[in-house]
């Protein structure tokens, strides 16, 4: 199909008429009408003869074009995804540093057995519980 729309064929009919050679714009040279026989009693099964390149009509040949094609970029779909997944690791990144602070700073909670968060009375209660019935 031509890109230039002024040189398309502005229906099929004439599409067909200049390939058969009906057309006089054409031109007669490059172009020739394989001979058809038209036989009624010819077996359903028997293989047609395809006739030779001479034989056959030829299209005219389009000269290349020397443009590159156009570069695509990437879609905006894929720039939005891209953007959401960026944008999560570095949510996720930050929300695990302030924990870390928050949790782990010089306020924070002691871990081992050294220091209770229970008052002193009942920490001495428990204490004498656990004596008591490892003897």
């Amino acid at each position: 199909m031509r890109l230039d729309p002024a040189e398309r064929w502005t229906s099929a009919e004439e599409m067909a008429s200049a390939l058969a050679g009906d057309d006089a714009t054409v031109d007669a040279g490059s172009l020739t009408v394989p001979s058809t026989v038209r036989n009624d009693a010819v077996d359903a099964s028997a293989t047609v003869a395809i006739p030779k390149p001479e034989q056959t009509a030829r299209l005219p040949v389009e000269p290349a074009r020397s443009e590159p094609a156009p570069v695509s970029r990437p879609s905006t779909v894929s720039r939005r995804a891209w953007m959401i997944a960026v944008g999560a690791i570095v949510a996720i990144a930050i929300v695990t540093a302030l924990g870390i602070l928050a949790f782990g700073g010089p306020d924070a909670p002691a871990r081992s057995g050294a220091g209770s968060s229970l008052p002193a009375p009942l920490e001495d209660a428990l204490q004498q519980l656990e004596e008591s019935v490892r003897r």
